[in-house]
């Protein structure tokens, strides 16, 4: 299981990346190990001081729609 998908936007990194930079590489990650059959993003929006999500509070979103669906569709590297 993977929890916190990294924890970009709540916790301080020193990771000097977008956020959509980091749910590509944490998903690359987790496509490239046979230790997981698959995933699931639970915070989809922001909510009071959380800030992890693929949405604002207002329902926005902060990423592009199509860059998400991309990282979503990326198969592993053979």
């Amino acid at each position: 299981m993977v929890t916190e998908y990294g924890g970009f936007g709540w916790y301080r990194t020193t990771a000097d990346k977008s956020q959509l930079e980091l749910i590509r590489e944490y998903t690359r990650d987790i496509i490239e190990h046979d230790l997981f059959s698959g995933y699931c993003y639970t915070q989809l929006y922001d909510i009071e001081g959380e800030t992890n999500g693929l949405f604002t509070f207002d329902r926005d979103p902060k990423i592009s729609l199509d860059a998400i669906r991309a990282v979503n569709e990326m198969r592993k590297r053979r």
